[in-house]
């Protein structure tokens, strides 16, 4: 590399060089492996990939990377001073008089940092999410190409795997009610919501509590109701809280009641006393 005092500096190839001008000098050669701001020494790839000559930044992003840096100055009607910016694929030569902080990364993990942005690759079986800073409102993120999220306009980034069937995501609750159960929630007026088994649910903290998930047998009790599903030779009944009137439930039905109206329902199974006798 040769520099000299009326330019800048000059990258030269492998090879027999002369200098033309009495003002150019001949510096010292750069070696391959490179330390980075921290003092880290950087692998032989990483430093062939960003090596730093002189006042130029050498600038290679191959497939599946990603890399970016700050501009110096306003280079053309959009651009701003400071701005983080993206560079293509391709071997890049970048002036210390146009970019600062340029930096690369591979897209190997699922969450990383490049710059001022969150890189976030939301993978099947995974869910991301993240709060708009402007408006305040929480964006899920699903499944597909990696999100470049900004720190001016994104906070609190998230990843969650959905391995169990309750899981929270910022402010939301997930619920998957499979086939021999039943959930409800509460909504935040008072009153309660069934949740059918086959579906999945998306519950928002401000209009949902905390979900209820239980089996179906013949006798159990989700949020204010009792369930009971009186079979044939089972005899049941139920005292009202009103009257104190004992209520009896024919069989072959499965019954809801509420406690605000209905002691806990109780059964008997006849076959069983006729067995005895």
């Amino acid at each position: 590399m040769c520099s000299s005092d009326l330019s800048s500096h000059m990258l030269k190839p492998p090879g027999v060089h002369h200098l033309v001008s009495a003002a150019d000098k001949w510096l010292e050669d750069i070696p391959i492996e490179a330390a980075d701001e921290h003092g880290t020494l950087l692998s032989s790839t990483q430093a062939q990939r960003c090596r730093k000559f002189g006042d130029k930044v050498i600038l290679q992003v191959p497939e599946n990377h990603i890399a970016g840096g700050y501009r110096v100055g306003e280079h053309g009607e959009h651009a701003l001073d400071q701005e983080f910016v993206l560079f293509s694929q391709g071997r890049h030569v970048l002036p210390e008089s146009k970019y600062n902080g340029v930096c690369i990364i591979k897209l190997d993990k699922q969450q990383d940092k490049l710059g001022p942005l969150h890189v976030l690759y939301v993978r099947e079986g995974f869910l991301g999410g993240v709060y708009e800073r402007k408006t305040g409102v929480y964006r899920i993120l699903y499944p597909g190409p990696p999100y470049l999220l900004h720190e001016q306009e994104y906070d609190s980034v998230e990843l969650v795997q959905r391995t169990n069937n309750i899981f929270q995501l910022g402010p939301y609750e997930f619920v998957t009610v499979k086939d021999g159960e039943v959930a409800g929630s509460y909504k935040k007026d008072g009153t309660f919501q069934i949740l059918p088994p086959g579906h999945s649910y998306q519950l928002h903290s401000k209009d949902f509590s905390s979900v209820q998930v239980v089996r179906r047998t013949t006798q159990f009790t989700l949020g204010p109701y009792y369930y009971l599903t009186v079979r044939n030779g089972v005899e049941a009944g139920v005292y009202r809280k009103k009257d104190g009137f004992f209520q009896r439930l024919p069989a072959g039905h499965t019954y809801q009641l509420n406690q605000d109206d209905y002691r806990e329902p109780r059964s008997e199974d006849t076959r069983l006393n006729s067995s005895h006798r």
